[in-house]
């Protein structure tokens, strides 16, 4: 092999080559970098190691390929390592009756490419550094891996999943005894190790079979994934007994693994059920859809299709790790109600609010004086500010987070004296149980299939039920713009746009005056430091962020109008308004965008 100092690359980038060539477990990739090398392949070193993968909002995450920047052995190896260092040194001297406590880890899977493979090598690594591992036997949702380390008594779970993102991508979440993703500082010490880690013992796959057989891994029982089920319908506040047997229900999986619990689910509560056959075979290739995004409408043509085709009263969508849930409400026609994750949060929060009265329901005659007292719900800074108002409306103790479920999550940990009762992202995340720390479609679906039996025994649309609520709080819309920036000249575009933004705020957005600007990561706010600038005006609200799952720039625009027709229009120009000033301040960094 040629050596790395005569070829012309960045001095981190050849020491980051350096460092992996001597961790590799993989001798198929080993081969191909070296090749890259000798061949004076700049462009391909680029982009296998312009940077490390990170932990970002929703774990680690990246492309399926080689070198220090994607989703390969290698990179699960040496984040398998560091989680069990990490959690070993914290648990290993914790005692329970005299003896050292058992060291227990969840693992699980969704259905993407090359997921079982990296449960099964984390799972190895886990058991040989002294933990006792818990596998699941087959793909199964995100939700139920945060179930499963609180009934299970783990000290951390792993999820091998890279959610909604296309099929070229792989993820690792990392989830701690709580169930709830690690937060600061446990998640910068895992980096500390994930980043000292020189030399990794070569892990083979036939030992999984071995360790298996010793009962050093061993598979979660069936009887779990049902204990789940049962604690999504019956969630924190399920104060009353429905039957669905009048609801027609359209349900995809998307290839993913909702199939499960949903399949379960439909047989408990005894509803009509329809699926579009091809796409609830779980399949890593995702072959019916662009991208596995249920936030995407044509990720949900084969579900309306059966919806329609069967007069269904509502339809489902799952993500491939079914943390993320879309729902469909059939209109007055045969077309069907698509809310958006933020109208969503609105539909089933409000509902819930309304639930814990004794006038249950009734929309026009609320009674506040019936509030059942204490409850609480969470939401982050991006989701739609109309659930702070309905929550002070209802006397609501509400938390506003951070983005990212793992904030929720936290807070659900650290609130001890008041009821959980809902909360959600406008990313389509939503949790009713607090058996689960992650956003979870299951407890979510079912307040939505309450929805849906309540509006249909009404004889009124869920899209009138949502007016009823904007005409009380005003006309609140939103959008989520995302500016892909990819590479690593990408990530360098990324950095100079937020330094702009920083060095020359903007004053008028939409011959509208802001008002106040928030630097998350240098204003002083009551939450943690992160990168995210906001911007305030009357009746809007815009946040700008670069994600922490991909190469992107996420923008998060809210109007409140004073009908329907007024804000969207006022959605419109602020959205081309702002892009508008966006690109002209920076036009060099938008050449490809």
């Amino acid at each position: 092999m040629k050596d790395l100092s005569s070829l012309n690359l960045d001095y981190e980038i050849k020491k980051r080559i350096e460092k992996y060539l001597n961790i590799l477990i993989d001798e198929e990739e080993k081969e191909f970098i070296e090749k890259c090398i000798n061949e004076e392949d700049i462009g391909k070193l680029h982009q296998m190691f312009y940077k490390d993968l990170e932990f970002g909002t929703g774990g680690m995450r990246g492309l399926l390929g080689y070198g220090s920047s994607c989703m390969n052995l290698t990179n699960v190896a040496r984040a398998a390592l560091a989680v069990t260092k990490y959690f070993y040194n914290i648990h290993s001297n914790i005692k329970n009756n005299g003896k050292v406590s058992d060291l227990k880890i969840a693992i699980c899977y969704d259905t993407r490419k090359n997921s079982q493979l990296f449960a099964k090598i984390t799972s190895i690594i886990a058991a040989k550094n002294g933990f006792n591992v818990f596998m699941v036997k087959e793909p199964l949702p995100t939700p139920f891996l945060s179930f499963a380390i609180r009934k299970l008594s783990c000290v951390c779970g792993i999820m091998i999943t890279a959610s909604h993102n296309p099929k070229e991508y792989n993820g690792y979440k990392v989830y701690d005894n709580t169930g709830c993703q690690i937060l600061y500082p446990a998640d910068e010490e895992i980096v500390k190790y994930y980043n000292n880690i020189y030399e990794i013992e070569k892990c083979r796959i036939e030992e999984y079979e071995r360790l298996l057989n010793s009962r050093n891994i061993q598979f979660i029982d069936d009887s779990l994934v049902d204990d789940f089920v049962e604690s999504s319908i019956n969630y924190d506040n399920n104060k009353k007994n429905y039957s669905f047997s009048n609801l027609k229900v359209a349900f995809t999986s998307v290839h993913g693994t909702g199939i499960t619990p949903f399949k379960k689910i439909a047989s408990r509560l005894n509803f009509e059920v329809f699926y579009p056959e091809k796409q609830i075979l779980q399949d890593e290739n995702f072959p019916t859809v662009k991208s596995p995004d249920p936030e995407n409408k044509e990720c949900l043509k084969e579900v309306i299709d059966k919806g329609i085709k069967n007069n269904a009263d509502i339809i489902i969508a799952t993500d491939p790790d079914a943390d993320r849930v879309r729902f469909g409400f059939r209109n007055s026609d045969l077309s069907y109600f698509l809310p958006d994750g933020h109208e969503i949060a609105i539909i089933l929060f409000y509902f819930l609010c309304l639930k814990m009265q004794k006038n249950f329901y009734e929309i026009s005659e609320i009674n506040l004086n019936s509030f059942l007292l204490p409850y609480y719900g969470a939401t982050t800074i991006v989701t739609t500010d109309l659930i702070e108002t309905i929550a002070r409306y209802f006397g609501l103790d509400i938390h506003i987070t951070l983005i990212g479920f793992k904030y929720i999550g936290e807070t659900i940990n650290n609130i001890k004296d008041n009821k959980f009762l809902f909360a959600a992202e406008e990313s389509y995340g939503f949790l009713a149980s607090s058996n689960v720390r992650d956003k979870d479609a299951f407890s979510s679906l079912i307040v939505a299939l309450e929805v849906a039996s309540y509006c249909k025994e009404n004889s009124i649309t869920v899209r009138s039920y949502l007016d009823n609520i904007f005409k009380q709080f005003g006309y609140y819309k939103h959008d989520t713009i995302n500016l892909f920036f990819e590479g690593y000249e990408g990530l360098n575009k990324m950095k100079r746009i937020m330094k702009k933004m920083r060095e020359e705020p903007l004053e008028i957005i939409n011959e509208k005056k802001v008002r106040k600007i928030i630097d998350y990561l240098y204003d002083k706010t009551d939450l943690p430091k992160s990168n995210i600038i906001q911007f305030f005006g009357e009746n809007f609200k815009i946040t700008i962020r670069p994600s922490g799952t991909e190469s992107k720039i996420k923008i998060y625009i809210q109007v409140i109008g004073r009908n329907e027709q007024e804000s969207i229009i006022m959605l419109d120009s602020f959205k081309n308004s702002f892009i508008e000033q966006l690109k002209s301040s920076s036009p060099d960094l938008f050449d490809n965008n």
